[in-house]
């Protein structure tokens, strides 16, 4: 499904969480009409780590929980 459809965000909360996506990034390459996720880190130890590898950090929580992850989220959408 993620494949065909994509998703809203994808949210990485840990270094080697974004190393194991990359890993897998051939297995998870999204169809050409499927939505791009926004890209969220935890923090900046993870947003590094995206960086480092050429991920896209769309958004950054402001401090390392999943509450600030989701308010990162819906402050990025709202931005549009």
């Amino acid at each position: 499904d993620f494949r065909a459809r994509g998703a809203d965000a994808i949210f990485f909360a840990s270094p080697s969480a974004v190393q194991s996506f990359f890993d897998q990034a051939g297995a998870l390459k999204l169809a050409p009409k499927a939505r791009r996720p926004l890209a969220g880190s935890i923090g900046p130890s993870t947003t590094a780590a995206m960086q480092q590898l050429g991920l896209p950090v769309d958004f950054e929580a402001t401090e390392a929980s999943l509450e600030s992850l989701i308010a990162g989220l819906v402050q990025r959408l709202s931005r549009g």
